[in-house]
């Protein structure tokens, strides 16, 4: 039998639900309605192409658990996903109509464990991931350590923020994955009100659901880089008490103390923006903490404490060092390396990796 053929016979013993020796029940799709609906299948089929069907059907859970019976109830996945996964162990060509669907498909692979099933998974959501799926396909990737389809989802975070922070999709993610989208070192956002505005949308959106929504989006709150906004823009928040604006915008550089910052909020100063070319956010992500930093990297590479100048006054480096980094530093008058062109930037990082100033960062 050719492999088309073999295709359509199991195709064929799905549809008619012929011969089935094994009953599965899922709750509908809507759980308001309580209700459960039955499909049915072949155990040697699916213990081909799961070893925890296998071992539930025919191994130590089968003779553990008592499962020579032939109802099987599924308690955490969907009718309709289970279905579709049963589809494809029967070699059906199946789509996915949400992207929550797709995530509770690959929940449902990773559960029995199905080689196939969740290469299938795997490779769709990285040929589909776009900014509006992105957070739901973080949520999965995170649970299960997916560790490529974790930096594939980093990398749209990145590039297209603002498209993901604005998507419907976004108000759905966990507060870990918005942690993740907020602490990156590189977003593509107009200023850091972009975030503000996205964490007061959800927190919104999310609280009548959960009472305990503020205290669970404290660390994306403290990853938002206050210091970088006019104290007009600090004032239009509701994420803040009173107190808190009136401490940061008295923190603000250069003239303010960063001592009254409220405690655990960024004190970074360093500009997150949208004029950063994707080909080089490596590149501004190793410059832009030494840079903007009042310690300097390059004494405690030589073994020296750290010390209170920026890296471009050391001694320790030599006169044409200094004198360039200085240069450009002056041309901006500020430490924002967002807005420097971009010939610039790669004329500063150059001179910093020739010094040896990110190994000993590291």
């Amino acid at each position: 039998m050719s492999y088309n053929n073999f295709k359509l016979a199991l195709n064929d013993l799905f549809n008619k639900q012929k011969n089935c020796d094994v009953t599965f029940t899922c709750f509908a799709d809507s759980s308001s309605e309580a209700q459960k609906k039955t499909i049915e299948a072949h155990k040697l089929i699916l213990s081909m192409a799961s070893d925890v069907f296998d071992a539930m059907f025919y191994g130590e859970i089968a003779k553990s658990e008592g499962m020579k019976e032939s109802i099987v109830k599924i308690e955490d996945i969907q009718f309709s996903t289970f279905k579709l996964f049963l589809s494809f162990i029967y070699k059906k060509t199946i789509e996915f109509e949400t992207p929550e669907i797709a995530a509770e498909f690959y929940y449902t692979a990773h559960k029995y464990n199905s080689k196939d099933a969740l290469k299938f998974i795997k490779d769709f959501m990285l040929k589909e991931l776009n900014p509006q799926n992105a957070t739901i396909f973080y949520d999965i990737a995170y649970l299960y350590e997916d560790f490529e389809l974790k930096e594939a989802c980093i990398k749209v975070f990145t590039e297209n923020t603002f498209d993901v922070i604005t998507s419907p999709k976004f108000m759905s993610a966990q507060p870990k994955t918005v942690e993740t989208i907020f602490k990156s070192e590189i977003l593509n956002i107009n200023s850091e009100m972009d975030l503000i505005y996205a964490l007061e949308r959800y927190i919104q959106h999310n609280k009548e659901v959960d009472s305990g929504i503020c205290d669970k989006m404290r660390p994306a709150l403290n990853c938002i880089r206050f210091l970088t906004l006019v104290p007009k823009d600090i004032t239009r928040t509701n994420l803040l008490t009173s107190d808190q604006v009136k401490d940061i915008i008295e923190s603000i550089p250069p003239d303010g103390d960063l001592s009254k910052m409220p405690l655990m909020l960024s004190v970074n100063c360093n500009k997150r923006g949208k004029n950063i070319a994707v080909d080089n956010v490596k590149m501004f992500r190793e410059l832009s903490e030494v840079f903007w930093s009042k310690s300097c990297y390059a004494c405690v590479s030589k073994g020296e404490a750290y010390s209170n100048h920026p890296v471009w006054m050391c001694s320790e480096l030599n006169d044409d060092f200094r004198e360039n980094v200085t240069k450009i530093y002056l041309k901006y008058n500020h430490v924002w390396l967002m807005e420097y062109e971009l010939s610039d930037v790669k004329t500063i990082y150059d001179l910093f990796k020739g010094a040896g100033i990110f190994l000993s960062h590291i």
